[in-house]
């Protein structure tokens, strides 16, 4: 009995297997694309405009508190500054005219290197780098859309 059980079942195996696969209908893409734009979430706006209403105006009184406290603590603070430069400047007097001197013979090679080779070619040095920029800009556009067979997004 049992080899009967199994070539019925090859049988029905072998038939099932002729068998064309069956067909979708033609309105199954169509009607569930439409279903799956339907579902799909909405995109959420961004940045400080997507924040609620609520959030906007708290944020924007926190930045006035901030800036009115500012305004009102900047002559202190300016005060501070003004005090702990005039220490650093009177700390450091007497060592800039040696500093000075010493750093001098530096600050005048630099400037004739400046006059000599420098300022000739810098307008020309200028405007080649920005061409250079551009021309490998439009040459790595090119290439982009070379490599990925057209506008990508």
């Amino acid at each position: 009995m049992t080899d009967r059980f199994q070539e019925l079942e090859q049988l029905i195996d072998r038939r099932l297997k002729q068998l064309p696969a069956p067909r979708a209908p033609e309105t199954l893409a169509p009607g569930v694309l439409r279903a799956v734009g339907a579902a799909a979430p909405a995109a959420a706006p961004s940045g400080w405009w997507g924040w609620p209403a609520v959030w906007r105006v708290a944020s924007a009184a926190a930045l006035v508190v901030v800036l009115i406290g500012l305004i009102q603590i900047w002559p202190a603070i300016d005060g501070t500054l003004a005090l702990a430069w005039s220490r650093v400047a009177e700390a450091v007097g007497p060592y800039t005219s040696t500093v000075a001197d010493a750093i001098s013979p530096f600050v005048t090679a630099g400037r004739v290197i400046w006059r000599v080779v420098v300022q000739p070619v810098g307008l020309f040095l200028v405007v080649f780098i920005a061409v250079m920029g551009a021309a490998c800009a439009a040459f790595g556009t090119a290439w982009r859309h070379v490599a990925f067979g057209g506008i990508t997004r």
